[in-house]
């Protein structure tokens, strides 16, 4: 980290009575957070409780798209060996 940077976070870190990790975990979790959980005040951030959540949802709806798209290429899979199987192939 080049000093200049270090020592700007370390001033804005102290004038916010944080650690100097805290900020940093602050800056990268604001950066990292949806566009539709974030509000648009630059100075709130999300409660914890509500971050997770968002992703746990998403997550469970693409878990769950896969295992359909996934069930039915086996259905398609098993149409076609059974098929092959009936021709002789």
């Amino acid at each position: 980290m080049p000093h200049t940077l270090h020592e700007e976070l370390a001033h804005t870190a102290e004038r916010e009575a944080v650690s100097l990790n805290q900020l940093i975990v602050r800056i990268l979790s604001r950066s990292t957070v949806d566009a539709t959980v974030a509000s648009t005040t630059p100075d709130t951030m999300p409660t914890d409780a509500t971050v997770p959540a968002e992703r746990s949802r998403t997550l469970g709806v693409a878990l769950a798209l896969n295992l359909v798209v996934v069930g039915l290429a086996g259905l398609v899979a098993i149409a076609l060996l059974v098929a092959a199987w009936r021709d002789g192939f």
